[in-house]
């Protein structure tokens, strides 16, 4: 039970719930070049414009219950102008992914308790499970003490 009341409070000091959210806004953001690249990967699977279309229009309705001619129309715009949105959309994919691995590191940082001391020292530093590992046992230490 000490385990349960010793992971409970690290789970509070370290904020999980603000650092959960946080990493799942940039899941979220991250999304959104993702499902562009998917839109344009349509384009491409098929051979014509209109059987892309007629897809997307049989699939995205039940999808998206409030789509609307308009939206419909937008993606179908997409799917024409496919190569330099594509590019577009691999670009904001990787920088968007980039943010999703900076904030899993930050957040791996706190929860680990990781200490920067610069550049050097970084690629030196001991594996961040062991933090955790000690103050598990700390923790199991002083409530059997």
């Amino acid at each position: 039970m000490s385990f349960l009341s010793a992971l409970f409070r690290k789970f509070q000091r370290d904020n999980a719930f603000f650092l959960a959210r946080g990493l799942a806004f940039d899941v979220l953001v991250c999304l959104i070049p993702a499902v562009f690249l998917l839109f344009i990967l349509f384009g491409f699977l098929f051979d014509s414009q209109k059987e892309t279309i007629q897809y997307m229009t049989t699939y995205m309705k039940p999808m998206i219950p409030f789509s609307s001619q308009q939206v419909l129309r937008s993606l179908f715009s997409v799917v024409k102008a496919k190569k330099i949105l594509g590019v577009v959309g691999i670009i904001g994919l990787l920088w968007t992914l980039s943010r999703v691995f900076g904030s899993i590191r930050t957040v791996l940082d706190a929860v680990f308790e990781v200490e920067h001391l610069g550049r050097i020292a970084e690629s030196s530093r001991p594996h961040p499970g062991g933090a955790w590992r000690r103050t598990v046992l700390a923790h199991e230490g002083a409530g059997q003490a």
